[in-house]
């Protein structure tokens, strides 16, 4: 299309002889070169977005973030996001640090792995085993069903690292999975160039997130589920975590992220950290709540960018040292 608009000039050239009027000659000209400088627009753009950028977005439903995870999440022999593979039995003289999480552990947006803070806590302490098992989209009732085959699957645990995210709960909302449908509703009826062009999926996808109120407003659906009886059904599937956990003969700990888009000025998830932190302590597991860690920049410099609310690579860091303080010897 675009080589056929810089064909026309020549093509309505050539016709000039033909043109009833010089009104409609002028006229020609005109759309002809509007169409050439859109010809331009599109080719420039399209290179941009298809060789150069590389990015996300929080939910992967444009081609530019789903490409990324092509090139990106790298799997192991497990199927799991890394660059060393894992043994079921622990070896002599190790420890050995189960991290169970969803896609902030996993690194969504997160380039290279080794960025991420379980491969961050692996470096700091080369003497002891860090297995990562995540996936996106996990929450705590997947998380469960993946602990109950890594058992049957024989996998020796020593310490558990929940990485608890404030969505795990999400599975549990009535109306949970038709929001996510109709985020993933982009990718529906779009048209033959936006299926096939970097360009104008990127923008298609921008307006698409600009005018949808439920990626607007994503985390007010999961403010509302820690109340009342959906809170009292998470605790109980946390429960049987424990008690899965407990009956390896293994130490559980948790990590929480609090959604990082907000300034903590209008942090609305406070609560719900207060009810974590009593339920944690209730069942004796040591929790590290991050909020305090990521408050002085919540809403500014913690996510993979603005269409993306997963953390960064900074994010990743200052979580790796906030765990790492409860590894080092007493």
């Amino acid at each position: 299309i675009s080589i056929l608009f810089i064909l026309l000039p020549i093509l309505l050239y050539r016709l000039k002889e033909k043109l009833s009027s010089v009104k409609v000659y002028v006229v020609s000209w005109n759309l002809v070169l509007l169409l050439s400088l859109l010809s331009i627009i599109f080719i420039s753009g399209e290179t941009y977005y298809r060789f150069f950028v590389d990015t996300t977005d929080s939910f992967s439903i444009n081609k530019i973030s789903q490409r990324w995870i092509k090139r990106h999440y790298n799997v192991n022999k497990q199927s799991l996001r890394d660059n060393i593979d894992y043994n079921s039995r622990i070896y002599p003289e190790k420890r050995r640090v189960t991290i169970i999480g969803d896609s902030f552990t996993a690194g969504h947006g997160v380039e290279k792995v080794d960025d991420r803070f379980g491969n961050r806590l692996r470096k700091m302490y080369p003497n002891m085993e860090v297995h990562i098992i995540a996936a996106n989209g996990s929450s705590s009732g997947s998380q469960l069903i993946t602990l109950n085959k890594l058992i049957k699957q024989d996998y020796q645990f020593d310490i558990v690292l929940l990485a608890y995210c404030l969505n795990d709960i999400d599975y549990f909302i009535p109306r949970g999975k038709k929001n996510y449908s109709e985020i993933q509703a982009f990718n529906k009826n779009l048209s033959f160039i936006e299926r096939n062009s970097y360009f104008i999926n990127f923008f298609s996808f921008r307006l698409f997130a600009l005018m949808n109120p439920k990626m607007q407003g994503y985390t007010n659906f999961v403010l509302d589920a820690y109340k009342d009886q959906i809170w009292e059904n998470q605790k109980l599937a946390l429960r049987k975590m424990i008690d899965l956990v407990k009956g390896q003969n293994a130490v559980m700990m948790v990590v929480t992220f609090p959604f990082l888009q907000t300034e903590i000025e209008n942090y609305s998830f406070l609560p719900v950290h207060h009810k974590l932190q009593a339920f944690w302590k209730d069942q004796r597991i040591l929790h590290i709540d991050l909020l305090e860690t990521y408050r002085p920049y919540l809403g500014e410099e913690l996510t993979v960018n603005k269409y993306d609310a997963h953390p960064n690579e900074f994010a990743h860091q200052l979580a790796a040292d906030a765990i790492s303080n409860y590894f080092k010897p007493k």
